[in-house]
């Protein structure tokens, strides 16, 4: 599973928001 944009998954080990 390959994401152009990291901001696009909401979680701690992507954004780092949670």
């Amino acid at each position: 599973m390959s994401n152009p944009a990291p901001h696009h998954f909401h979680g701690p080990d992507r954004e780092g928001h949670i």
